[in-house]
């Protein structure tokens, strides 16, 4: 009889465990956005934002590979890309071969050096789903790198020469997924450049991950000693403040400006929100914050750009002033709440 008790007691337990375990999964949701802001050695200033979530909700039911202990992860991208000039029009405005792709790798546990005939069906399996999803044909290709390495697992790539963005973004759209993602309405100002979907185990549950490239129209010539604003609201044809999803783990924003090597130093003069500088190399400065359960009214940069020559203990001074006032800001934030970098980038 106490047997039989404790035997009762035991499932009641693993019960509980399990379907606390269920309902954090469920409720998984971290976001990202980061606005890249390049600027070349012709001081040509150019923008494009990335967009990333991840959730346990995806495109398909794919329980029949994440129960199937060989099964690792999958990843599937297409884009639509410029690549070397080709010509010129009569304005002398170039024009660019235009290539199309859609790769689809899928990885399984194994050696990493005899594919088993068991992990070739699991990834034909998966490559017959992504051909029926976006009703497209995918070829095998071997002996391509893997895109991202993994020990001890073998690796199946395919390939097709066209793109399904359209598909793609529609697919992503009709998820209805909140914060971050609502920015990028239909009849926004920007362009998708490319989109990637993976699948893999996060924390002990399989979590699919969207990431998406929005480009901007136009981009403009900067100059010396000149102040400019770049506000992403404006870049989006919108005033509404921008809030993080209700419930979300991360919800996280950041600023990235992009370098060339050139005879000019980036001078940084102000950002909004309030955020941590927490990368700064010769061709990079990189600001960000967590601002889960909040919302902010705008990323709102201003920066200004000067002769190497021109000005040493000007850009100093900016520079280590901002930086100062972030890392004062950055010890504020992190004993008010604790900024969580997230756990899903690839």
């Amino acid at each position: 009889m106490r047997r039989k008790i404790y035997t009762i007691l035991l499932l009641v337990i693993l019960f509980f465990v399990q379907s606390v375990a269920l309902t954090k999964a469920e409720t998984v949701y971290e976001e990202s956005l980061t606005l890249h802001v390049v600027i070349f050695k012709t001081m040509k200033c150019t923008l494009f934002a990335e967009l990333s979530v991840t959730t346990p909700n995806g495109p398909f039911d794919a329980s029949e590979f994440t129960s199937d202990p060989e099964f690792n992860s999958f990843y599937v991208s297409s884009e639509e890309g410029l690549t070397n000039e080709v010509s010129v029009r009569a304005d002398w405005s170039p024009i660019y071969n235009v290539t199309y792709r859609t790769d689809v790798q899928v990885y399984v546990n194994g050696t990493g050096f005899t594919p088993t005939l068991h992990g070739y069906r699991i990834a034909e399996a998966l490559k017959s789903k992504i051909e029926d999803m976006f009703g497209l044909y995918l070829v095998y290709v071997s002996e391509r790198t893997p895109r991202m390495p993994i020990p001890n697992t073998d690796f199946y790539s395919f390939l097709s020469n066209v793109s399904v963005l359209n598909q793609f973004w529609d697919i992503f759209k009709m998820s209805n997924f909140p914060g971050f993602s609502e920015l990028f309405s239909p009849d926004a100002n920007f362009g998708v450049q490319q989109m990637e979907l993976r699948l893999k185990k996060i924390d002990g549950s399989y979590m699919w991950t969207y990431k998406i490239r929005f480009g901007f129209k136009g981009g403009f010539k900067t100059e010396f000693g000149q102040e400019y604003t770049l506000s992403l609201n404006e870049m989006l044809g919108r005033s509404e403040d921008i809030a993080s999803a209700m419930g979300a783990s991360a919800s996280n924003i950041s600023v990235e400006f992009w370098m060339g090597d050139a005879n000019w130093t980036f001078v940084p003069l102000g950002i909004e929100p309030i955020m941590i500088k927490t990368q700064d190399d010769p061709q990079r400065i990189t600001f960000s914050t967590d601002i889960a359960g909040t919302r902010v009214t705008d990323v709102k940069i201003r920066f200004k750009i000067i002769e190497k020559a021109e000005n040493y203990l000007a850009m100093y001074v900016a520079v280590v002033a901002l930086g100062a006032f972030s890392s004062a800001v950055g010890y504020y934030l992190v004993k008010r709440r604790r900024i969580r970098s997230s756990r899903y980038r690839w």
